[in-house]
């Protein structure tokens, strides 16, 4: 192992097996950051450094989600800044939901009816719908990004940051301080449950890292659990896959006699 020295970062490069081109870099630190910006380049480091992440253009994920006992299949797809297409199905149907980052909609398969989305459900897909944590997307807005005090979490010390944009409920991030990811992230519904969103097996893909887990709790209790088997960095993707269609219905449905 060789270390390099650059003012309060060691940068570790470990060499792989033989046989493997690849060389994983890890940063460590030899002091906590001391302002908001030093937390940001950090976690931007761990993501390739700022000239990586404007190449992001899109990313597929595909997995298993898990809710209320039962499995379902999972896809999403991402595109910049804000659109996405999440389909969960089943043997019986499946649902998509669409964002182009300003209107939210759904579409079951086989079924005439587009439903567009409000409230927080809308809210959630949006969010879901960032490639990148809203904390690197909104760095320089220092009206939205708040560095709040440090607080344990599962043992751990974390660096916290609170993103609230005007007339939205705040959501808290808290961070790793070994890997200067996303652990959890904490806001409230407009009903007022708790929603604790967790990350974890995070995984390298090209040069973003990937949480592979992802668990979700409502005022305590597991509501939601999605597993990846894949994920690919820039694949094709127009804008006009996200264009809104002519919405017929409101979500949710309405009981049909």
């Amino acid at each position: 192992m060789k270390s390099q020295w650059n003012g309060d970062v060691s940068q570790q490069i470990v060499d792989e097996p033989l046989g493997s081109s690849s060389v994983e870099t890890k940063l460590t630190y030899n002091k906590p950051p001391t302002s908001l910006a030093q937390l940001l380049e950090r976690y931007a480091a761990v993501q390739g450094g700022p000239e990586k992440i404007k190449e992001i253009q899109s990313l597929r994920l595909s997995g298993k989600l898990l809710q209320e006992g039962k499995e379902y299949e999972f896809s999403q797809v991402k595109r910049v800044p804000n659109r996405s297409r999440i389909t969960i199905g089943s043997e019986e149907q499946t649902l998509s939901t669409y964002t182009n980052g300003s209107e939210v909609w759904r579409i079951y398969q086989d079924y005439p009816a587009v439903f567009r989305v409000s409230g927080d459900e809308a809210e959630t897909a949006k969010r879901s719908a960032i490639i990148l944590s809203p904390l690197w997307t909104e760095r320089d807005r220092k009206d939205v990004l708040t560095l709040l005090p440090d607080e344990p979490l599962d043992g751990v010390m974390h660096h916290r940051v609170e993103l609230a944009y005007p007339g939205e409920t705040p959501t808290i991030f808290w961070i790793n301080p070994e890997t200067y990811l996303e652990s959890q992230t904490v806001t409230q519904r407009s009903t007022g449950e708790e929603v604790v969103t967790k990350f974890s097996d995070n995984r390298k893909v090209s040069w973003l890292m990937i949480p592979y887990v992802v668990e979700v709790f409502v005022d305590g209790k597991k509501n939601t659990e999605i597993t990846l088997d894949k994920a690919d960095l820039n694949i094709g993707l127009f804008d006009s896959y996200f264009d809104p269609p002519e919405m017929t219905e409101e979500w949710p449905p309405k009981r049909r006699r």
